[in-house]
């Protein structure tokens, strides 16, 4: 699902990928808008509102700008209110090419323990492996 064009200022895309729930695949790229940021979390609440099993996000980053300081304020509100909504986040895959982003999110993990897994990657490969198999140990 691609949620939005880009435009003058942003150039940013975000793609979603459900086919393989509750393994979600989201590619972004560039610097999303505000509005293109908003649609990408409100499909993505409508989803697991239907389907309140427990999900796993992969989010290839290898190619996006980043989030604004209004986008991170309102991904963290979304991410509260789950939490008080009981929608299970299974964990969560993040995939940066720079081994510097890797290293900074890592050491944010390790400070902010989430309350479920987030791993951090250099590759989509790894990242989706590392979400199938706890999909699967999950489970069982």
């Amino acid at each position: 699902m691609h949620t939005g064009a880009p435009d003058a200022v942003h150039d940013g895309v975000i793609e979603v990928d459900y086919t393989q729930w509750p393994m979600v695949l989201v590619r972004s790229w560039g610097r999303v808008s505000d509005e293109e940021h908003l649609r990408f979390l409100d499909a993505l609440d409508a989803r697991i509102h239907q389907d309140p099993r427990p999900y796993w996000l992969v989010m290839d980053l290898h190619e996006s700008a980043g989030l604004s300081p209004k986008q991170r304020r309102r991904q963290a509100d979304r991410i509260r209110a789950m939490g008080d909504e009981r929608m299970v986040c299974g964990g969560v895959a993040l995939v940066f090419d720079s081994a510097v982003l890797r290293g900074v999110m890592t050491a944010i993990l390790w400070v902010s323990h989430p309350e479920y897994p987030v791993k951090v990657f250099a590759s989509l490969e790894a990242a989706s492996i590392w979400a199938a198999h706890c999909m699967q140990r999950s489970a069982a």
